[in-house]
């Protein structure tokens, strides 16, 4: 599915680079990342997905949808900056 399909129902983006690409999978966990995978950041109560973000694209993740702003990345960058991206992994699938 496009990226911009993806994230249609998901408010206030900060979008930085293209949604013009196709996803295959989404994942939370950088351990699950194959090559053309949306990688989600988010703050958890053990661990905060934000570290594991290299490893994601490392792994091949093609975008990054996160909860804060980061560092310029080489993949497309989506930013909501709130904590609620757990609700939205539900639209996502």
């Amino acid at each position: 599915m496009l990226l911009k399909e993806l994230i249609k129902e998901i408010e206030n983006l900060d979008i930085r680079g293209s949604t013009n690409i196709k996803v295959n999978n989404v994942s939370k966990n950088s351990n699950e990342i194959k090559p053309g995978d949306l990688f989600v950041a988010i703050k958890g109560s053990k661990s905060d997905g934000h570290d594991f973000i290299n490893d994601a694209i490392i792994k091949g993740a093609k975008c990054i949808l996160s909860e804060k702003i980061i560092d310029k990345k080489k993949v497309p960058l989506i930013t909501r900056i709130i904590s609620e991206l757990n609700f939205y992994l539900k639209i996502l699938g």
